[in-house]
Order: structure tokens, then sequence, then C-alpha cells
């Protein structure tokens, strides 16, 4: 429970400052990483899949959008 103060602090300064708050969530999370064993290529392999999470999620914020927009030509 007590690890969990420090990413509740993050959290309220990511209100606040977000390009800082990422900064320090990177280097913790990259830090817990390698502290774990995880070679260079594990890493960019995590961070990778970081990155499909958000593309898909940017992908399927799209597409909610965008039908949203359309007009409904069944009526």
């Amino acid at each position: 429970m007590k690890q969990n103060c420090g990413f509740d602090k993050i959290v309220m300064l990511a209100a606040k400052d977000t390009e800082r708050a990422a900064r320090i969530v990177a280097t913790s999370f990259y830090k817990v990483l390698r502290k774990n064993g995880f070679t260079d290529e594990q890493i960019v392999n995590v961070s990778s899949c970081i990155l499909d999470c958000l593309l898909e999620s940017l992908r399927e914020y799209k597409q909610k959008t965008t039908v949203k927009a359309e007009p409904d030509t069944l009526r």
C-alpha cells in the first residue's frame, strides 16, 4: 500500500505539470524494468506494446467520433 503513495503524488502532479509527470513516470518505469533484469531489447518491446495500446485507443476514439459525426442516412 505504501508504494502507491508515490504513484498518487505523480498522478496529482500530472494534473498540474503533465510534461514533468510524464518524465517521472517514464524514468521510474524504466528503472523498475532495469532493476528486474529487463534487457534493452525487452524494454524496447514493452515500449512498443505501450505505443500499440495507445494507437489502438486512438483508432477506436477516431472511429467513435467519426460515426457520431456522420448524418443518420437510414431515416
